[in-house]
């Protein structure tokens, strides 16, 4: 992390433009026997990742910055190549980060979860997860001491860990002929329930149709509760085929199959993480 934060601060003296570095290098975590000299250290391959500034240049309107979700996406993005499903963002507390600014990411352990290695992102919790690295914004304190100014954001991920959770074999879900359909949910949590657990609770209650589980909006303003938040989310549904309880065949784009869908994950929810909705699917 020292690297890239200096690096963030000598290419910043020279350029206001968007500042994103990533560092691939090793590690050399101490070990049971390394002071009796029976062991070596641990040595781990890692990626550090920096951004600071704005994200790209635009002509007539203000650039926004980078931000603690550009940096997630690119974790995502290497997750996705990785073709790495069962994974979570979890928060924690780290000193070289801003207090409740900071994640920490935690795949599956290996072997784990492998009925959801089709999916693109975060899935239902297996049975145990291992820490695959930290992210977030760096603390204003150890900012001022690498003399940056701005909000810079620094991301560490244990490539080795990594490495390990990538599934043996890749499952392909078959193309389906019906089209997919979304449908948002907005639902009230109160705001020390994480998002990460919301997120698993939604697409676990909401079956096989649910192919994708999307944030897009936080809301904690007029009209929410004290102690409460709103989340904003976009589902998106898809199958290849639907049964009834009958055993009859059913377009899964109907109106009857998605709202027991929906209804099954806003119930679930509400039992598991106290939720409760704030506006009916659209």
């Amino acid at each position: 992390m020292v690297g890239l934060l200096t690096t963030l601060r000598e290419n910043s003296k020279h350029s206001d433009a968007g500042l994103w570095f990533f560092e691939l290098g090793r590690r050399y975590l101490p070990t049971p026997g390394l002071t009796e000299g029976t062991e070596l250290a641990d040595e781990r391959r890692s990626l550090g990742v920096a951004l600071l500034g704005p994200v790209t240049h635009h002509w007539h309107s203000e650039p926004p910055a980078a931000d603690f979700y550009d940096l997630k996406g690119v974790a995502e993005t290497l997750l996705q190549a990785l073709g790495i499903a069962a994974y979570r963002f979890v928060p924690v507390q780290h000193p070289s980060f801003h207090p409740g600014r900071c994640a920490a990411l935690e795949v599956a352990s290996a072997g784990e979860d492998d009925a959801q290695q089709g999916e693109s992102q975060a899935v239902a919790a297996p049975a145990h997860w291992l820490r695959a690295g930290v992210l977030g914004e760096v603390h204003p304190e150890v900012a001022a001491r690498f003399d940056l100014t701005g909000r810079p954001y620094l991301m560490e991920l244990d490539l080795e860990r990594l490495y390990a959770a990538v599934p043996e074999r890749m499952v392909h879900v078959p193309a389906s002929r019906f089209p997919i359909v979304q449908r948002d949910l907005a639902v009230v949590v109160a705001r020390e329930v994480p998002e990460v657990d919301v997120q698993t609770t939604i697409r676990t209650a909401g079956g096989a149709l649910v192919r994708a589980v999307r944030l897009f909006d936080v809301y904690t303003g007029e009209g929410i509760a004290a102690g409460k938040k709103s989340l904003a989310y976009a589902l998106t549904y898809a199958a290849t085929v639907w049964f009834t309880a009958e055993g009859e065949r059913r377009d899964p784009r109907s109106s009857g199959s998605l709202w027991a869908s929906t209804s099954s994950s806003r119930e679930t929810a509400h039992r598991r993480i106290g939720m409760s909705r704030r506006a009916q699917p659209t």
